[in-house]
């Protein structure tokens, strides 16, 4: 039993006391985020269609895909670079609410709803990062 323990014990020290990623790690995402995000601008008004193993697809269906890319990048940054990529992915959600806005344009979701997310997100982001303060 005292195995089995300590065993448990070694892998829960080593989860927790890993060091947060190299600051290059840190910018490769960021970059990859600003490319996502060019990329997906770039292709959402294109009405060209791409050949892909004998399909056409339309080049302007590919934004879901660049867009996907672009959140995954967000979420890898607190993941993989603590605080200071938690503070960056939370700026970089913030920066694109102006974004959602206007895309929107009066539809039936309701503004008040995704602030409201965003807000309950930054708790609970702040629980998790200092939760001696909360």
């Amino acid at each position: 039993m005292n195995i089995k323990r300590s065993v448990m014990n070694d892998t829960l020290n080593k989860l927790t006391a890993r060091k947060n990623a190299p600051t290059v790690v840190f910018v490769i995402l960021i970059l990859l985020v600003i490319l996502a995000s060019v990329v997906n601008s770039s292709t959402a008004g294109v009405k060209n269609e791409v050949n892909i193993f004998g399909v056409q697809i339309p080049i302007n269906s590919l934004t879901g895909v660049f867009s996907a890319l672009s959140e995954i990048c967000v979420i890898f940054m607190p993941v993989f670079c603590g605080k200071k990529g938690y503070f960056t992915a939370l700026f970089l959600q913030i920066i694109q609410l102006p974004m959602i806005i206007i895309g929107i344009k009066r539809e039936i979701i309701d503004i008040k709803i995704i602030i409201i997310m965003m807000i309950i997100n930054l708790i609970i982001g702040l629980k998790l990062f200092f939760p001696v303060y909360f």
